[in-house]
């Protein structure tokens, strides 16, 4: 029998065990304490004591078969109260409640709960749960530093990823190095962002870091005579953004980004065409089916950045009716009716944008929509609390070449691919493609649509994260 107390959760947890096989154990200089035990038929709870950005005072757990703590990394990279189990999730709450005598709706679980069974994680989601958004916008970040292409600087983060694709040049010699990897694989796209460098299919058959690339890298790009419209408008679209950032402490960088805003916006009207049609290696990865919404994006971006009436002319013009599958690289239609009803109040934008959230729709970047049109006085309460709740069900393991591989030079390959033990490095902060319409997850590698990683799967999310951190600053929305 296990027995935890209740008392001082916020201060130092205490722990009394009796009756089991289990060893304690100091590891001095990471100052944590580590539990082992190899009695999986019991659970085991484990209060973590969170301090942010240190390796003090925290109470690991090491059960059966989970041996991801062994890397001296942080359980979970959320504040919480770590539950460990070898029982079924669904008799939790009551074993829980007779171990502990707590009221485990609030005393016990007054924090964010993380299940690990059977090697996999599990969040449970209450009102009262506390989220640390700075902690998980830190690690979203932490993603991104891991996805880096290029020379990569001496305060490099991530202690697993070195120098890559250096030699990336553009047809005509332009430098093209640098940038982020698009997701699990080492190619860069025009679509959802930076240069398209990189063959899909070379790519695509080679499982290995990106340090250890030895194919071709061929680098595309648009032009009159092979356009793309959708890039040029979305790139139209951050310089603009960029240049109102930057309009008060850095006004030449700002004036810079707004003309090149100017004229990849009038290439765009110019020249129409979707990229993949110019760039047809591309077409299978990240093919893209239409550009006006890109235009009307572009164009409604510009407006706000210039006040220039034929800007939001061209939004207007472009901008397509109805109902839309959701805010994504290839799609703007959401985005496009957050802006243009908050620049105009028009009702049929407003009405387009209700009938959107009554669809089914990816979870975090429309999370991050919903944020943004609570935003401009569109039923707030009613898709803040919508917004938080798909956030907090966000969760999952990561299919990322890199991050499968051990330390170099030792050597990677398809067979880490096929492996089913955990990825030697932790992949912090990266979000899966995540459960299917049925809402059922398998951790396997293979799976890239459940379980890939990708730069624009994190993008809503920490977006939507940095609104909720910003509405429980406000007062306006508890964590």
């Amino acid at each position: 029998m296990a027995v935890v107390t209740c008392l001082a959760l916020k201060r130092r947890p205490i722990l009394n065990a009796l009756n089991f096989d289990t060893k304690f154990g100091e590891m001095g200089k990471s100052g944590r304490t580590i539990i082992r035990t190899s009695n999986t038929n019991m659970i085991v709870l484990c209060v973590h004591y969170y301090t942010y950005m240190t390796h003090t005072s925290e109470l690991w757990v090491q059960m059966g078969n989970i041996s991801s703590v062994k890397d001296g990394r942080r359980f979970s990279p959320i504040h919480q109260l770590c539950v460990c189990l070898s029982q079924t999730i669904c008799k939790l709450l009551p074993a829980v409640h007779a171990l502990t005598g707590c009221d485990t709706t609030s005393s016990l679980f007054g924090e964010d709960v993380l299940f690990r069974y059977k090697n996999q994680l599990f969040f449970s989601q209450g009102d009262d749960t506390k989220y640390n958004y700075d902690e998980v916008l830190e690690k979203s970040i932490l993603f991104y530093a891991a996805q880096r292409s290029g020379k990569l600087p001496a305060d490099n983060p991530i202690p697993w990823r070195n120098d890559s694709a250096v030699l990336d040049k553009g047809q005509n010699g332009e430098d093209l190095t640098g940038r982020w990897y698009d997701a699990g694989d080492n190619v860069k796209f025009g679509f959802p962002m930076s240069a398209t460098v990189g063959d899909g299919g070379k790519d695509h058959a080679f499982w290995g870091r990106p340090e250890d690339m030895k194919m071709d890298r061929p680098a595309f790009k648009i032009t009159a005579t092979n356009p793309g419209s959708d890039v040029a408008a979305e790139y139209a679209a951050a310089m603009a953004v960029g240049s109102m950032v930057f309009k008060e402490k850095d006004p030449a960088f700002s004036s810079k980004l707004l003309t090149h805003a100017t004229h990849l916006y009038e290439f765009a009207k110019t020249y129409n065409s979707v990229y993949s049609t110019s760039v047809p290696e591309a077409a299978a990865y990240c093919r893209s089916v239409m550009y006006e919404d890109e235009l009307s994006w572009g164009g409604a971006w510009l407006y706000m950045a210039t006040n220039d009436s034929q800007y939001l002319d061209d939004a207007e013009k472009n901008y397509q009716t109805g109902a839309a599958w959701g805010q994504l690289w290839d799609d703007k239609n959401t985005g496009n009716m957050i802006l243009l009803y908050n620049i105009t109040k028009k009702d049929i934008y407003k009405q387009d944008l209700e009938q959107t959230f009554k669809n089914w729709m990816p979870g975090a970047n429309m999370a991050f929509m919903a944020l943004l049109t609570a935003e401009v006085g569109m039923h707030p309460t009613e898709y803040r609390k919508w917004a938080k709740s798909q956030i907090g069900y966000a969760l999952g393991r990561k299919k990322f070449c890199s991050s499968s591989c051990p330390m170099m030079p030792g050597p990677c390959s398809d067979l880490n691919k096929q492996a089913d033990a955990p990825n030697p490095h932790t992949l912090f902060g990266a979000l899966v493609g995540g459960p299917g319409q049925n809402d059922q997850y398998k951790d396997d590698r293979n799976n890239y649509i459940n379980n890939e990683v990708a730069c624009d799967y994190n993008a809503g999310f920490q977006s939507a994260v940095a609104g909720l951190k910003s509405l429980h600053l406000r007062h306006i929305l508890d964590r």
